[in-house]
């Protein structure tokens, strides 16, 4: 069955709302770090979001680091977790711009564990998990000094 205009609108209004609302949730922490803080029911839609403008970023600079707040998300789908190692892999074949990500995740064990195992497989070598975003903060100022 066919949407009609009316369903075709709300649905268009519905991705622009949560276009919107991805966007708001970066930060430029410094002027080569991006902070962004992961909303709580990671979708499809959010993910692509996230990585074009974590692109725009990254296209923008000679160097970068990414921290990504988990402290807010629930655990995404194997389907969704596979989407973001895809992405990441996309960014780390294309240039060596993004010189570390660091996670954020409180203290949820899972999604420690999700976060590592997505990490493992997506080419970025150099990423990091903690509790608190001082601690992502301390790991990324730490890899910039080297």
């Amino acid at each position: 069955m066919k949407n009609g205009p009316i369903e075709e609108e709300v649905a268009v209004t519905d991705q622009k709302i949560l276009e919107d609302f991805v966007k708001s949730r970066f930060t430029i922490v410094d002027e080569d770090i991006l902070c962004y803080n992961e909303v709580s029911e990671i979708s499809i839609l959010s993910i692509e979001i996230f990585f074009r403008e974590l692109k725009i970023f990254i296209s923008s600079m000679d160097n970068c680091y990414l921290l990504v707040s988990l402290v807010e998300a629930q655990l995404p789908s194997a389907f969704i977790r596979r989407h973001i190692s895809n992405n990441f892999r996309q960014i780390a074949s294309k240039d060596n711009k993004l010189k570390h990500v660091a996670f954020v995740t409180g203290k949820n064990f899972i999604i420690n564990t999700a976060a590592r195992f997505v990490m493992h497989q997506n080419g970025i070598k150099s990423f990091s998990i903690t509790k608190e975003k001082d601690q992502a903060l301390a790991k990324i100022a730490e890899i910039k000094n080297g």
